[in-house]
């Protein structure tokens, strides 16, 4: 069957696969203690305004990707997740495939100057490695860092603006 050409904004409603965890894993946590120097808010209409800005976009009909126009996915489609991960470099592979490419070639497609992938590819010097980091495509100039976190712990601490728990 023909394959069907998908554009930006219908990849970008495709949700992420869930992590196929290895039978071995890590069960340990790998949190270090950081400091926070801005302001932590609750945003209270934060579905309602990705929704709203989706809906607002003027998204370019470029392809950026293609599937059988069945619709249908094998169980061998590349599509389906195939690696099991166990620690978290495994997460950062799964997160760099599913997320850096994909999204670098969406922002691309809408002519928007950002880029996913590797700090050390930006043009920050810092003495910390953060896992994930976005870039202007055209300078190399940051604009924004992130960490990852392989599942398996039991004693994440996840913070949310009213109150610390223990999971």
């Amino acid at each position: 069957m023909a394959p069907n050409g998908l554009c930006s904004n219908v990849i970008v409603q495709d949700r992420l696969p869930d992590l196929l965890i290895g039978i071995k894993h890590t069960t340990s946590h790998a949190l270090h203690p950081i400091t926070f120097t801005g302001v932590l808010r609750h945003w209270p209409k934060f579905e309602q305004d990705v929704e709203t800005t989706y809906l607002n976009f003027r998204w370019n009909r470029r392809v950026v990707d293609h599937q059988q126009k069945s619709g249908k996915v094998s169980m061998w489609n590349i599509r389906l997740e195939q690696t099991a991960v166990g620690d978290e470099m495994g997460v950062q592979g799964r997160w760099s495939q599913n997320i850096n490419q994909i999204m670098s070639a969406v922002f691309l497609s809408q002519d928007i100057d950002l880029h996913l992938g590797d700090f050390r590819a930006t043009t920050r010097n810092y003495t910390k490695t953060p896992d994930v980091a976005a870039a202007s495509r055209s300078t190399g100039e940051l604009r924004l860092v992130g960490e990852l976190k392989a599942p398996g712990s039991r004693s994440m601490i996840y913070c949310t603006p009213c109150a610390t728990r223990k999971a």
